[in-house]
């Protein structure tokens, strides 16, 4: 899936462009129905959805943590802006993954 090529576009452009520090700035790059905005959330569930796998237990955290800095990248690029997101978006769990109880 990582190496679809939209995906693989996606992360190009996120890795390039994506670095915003607020959630004005975020709204001025990726209006709704853009590319950037898809592009945006396609890099984002994509590696929502590989946390929600390590935090269920689905992927052996160890080993991914190995090699898997993409995903610390991608957190330290919305981490800012998540607060206000969340808030506009009216979806307090906007890209939070919580650990199951054990």
């Amino acid at each position: 899936m990582r190496r679809e090529d939209r995906l693989r576009e996606a992360r190009r452009w996120f890795t390039g462009s994506f670095k915003v520090k607020s959630f004005e700035e975020f709204q001025a790059l990726c209006p709704p129905g853009s590319e950037p905005n898809a592009s945006y959330r396609m890099v984002t569930t994509y590696w929502e959805m590989v946390a929600s796998f390590l935090t269920s237990g689905v992927l052996n955290a160890e080993l991914f943590y190995q090699s898997g800095r993409e995903l610390l990248f991608v957190w330290e690029r919305v981490r800012d802006i998540l607060p206000a997101a969340r808030q506009a978006f009216n979806h307090p769990r906007e890209l939070k993954i919580s650990k199951r109880p054990r």
